[in-house]
């Protein structure tokens, strides 16, 4: 699951994956 992505003005969730020290967006 991916949680909620705060993006002002978009109407797309970013993909992005955990890298063990933080998100990183793909």
């Amino acid at each position: 699951d991916h949680e909620e992505v705060a993006c002002p003005s978009c109407n797309y969730k970013p993909e992005y994956k955990w890298d063990g020290e933080g998100i990183v967006l793909v």
